[in-house]
């Protein structure tokens, strides 16, 4: 079994969903994470997101904002938990 922490999400186009997890294993100790690391899940819409060109550069910065959020609580779980 994994432990899994949302990073962040994002709804994109009215109901499109990305999620960025965090999936770090489970019962095992700090030590033994170096042997099964910590993985990052994207994931993305089953069908393809079609946008208005229009909207393109707002769907675009939801996206980057989406990123830079996981980005930066990544390292705080880090310090937080001092493995990863």
């Amino acid at each position: 079994m994994n432990d899994i922490t949302q990073l962040d999400h994002a709804t994109l186009n009215g109901g499109d969903e990305i999620t960025i997890d965090l999936i770090r294993p489970n019962g095992l100790a700090a030590i033994s994470r170096t042997v099964t690391p910590s993985k990052v899940r994207i994931t993305w819409p089953l069908q393809a997101t079609v946008i208005n060109a229009r909207e393109f550069s707002e769907i675009a910065a939801v996206v980057a904002r989406l990123f830079a959020g996981a980005s930066t609580e990544l390292p705080a779980i880090r310090d937080r938990t001092r493995y990863l």
